[in-house]
């Protein structure tokens, strides 16, 4: 397996509301960095082994699984679909497919922008970072 730069990675977006098998979607021009987080909500169970003794055991069940994503990039008008596609998607509260990928494999899913911040400090760069949430389970493809 080969490691995957992530100079070569980028977040493509797209609308619809089944995660994609393949990489589909808009590249997102100027993205510096993006992170995905999946995690299963699990739950403490107990069971009684020996009813005699009163032997028992302690498990866990996984309950929903639930995801966000975040990515954040260098703003530049002169960029065709800059970061500013996302903050329309954002606005529109419109239900979208989100694919990170190097071009050939990746995580692709479902879900919302649910928030959007364009900064600038003195003397620096103007950057975007968006937020998403999952409706759905992701994809490797």
């Amino acid at each position: 397996m080969a490691a995957v730069n992530g100079n070569c990675v980028t977040l493509h977006v797209g609308t619809g509301s089944t995660a994609p098998t393949t990489i589909t979607g808009t590249a997102i021009a100027g993205v510096t960095g993006c992170s995905i987080n999946i995690s299963n909500a699990t739950f403490e169970v107990t069971s009684i082994d020996d009813p005699d003794n009163c032997s028992t055991t302690r498990d866990f069940a996984v309950g929903t699984t639930s995801g966000t994503a975040s990515v954040e990039g260098i703003v530049d008008e002169d960029l065709t679909n800059d970061g500013s596609v996302l903050f329309d998607h954002c606005n529109n509260k419109t239900q979208i497919t989100v694919c990170w990928s190097d071009g050939t494999n990746g995580v692709c899913f479902t879900g919302f922008c649910t928030s959007y911040e364009v900064s600038a400090g003195m003397d620096d760069f103007a950057t975007f970072s968006a937020s998403f949430e999952m409706t759905g389970l992701p994809n490797f493809v």
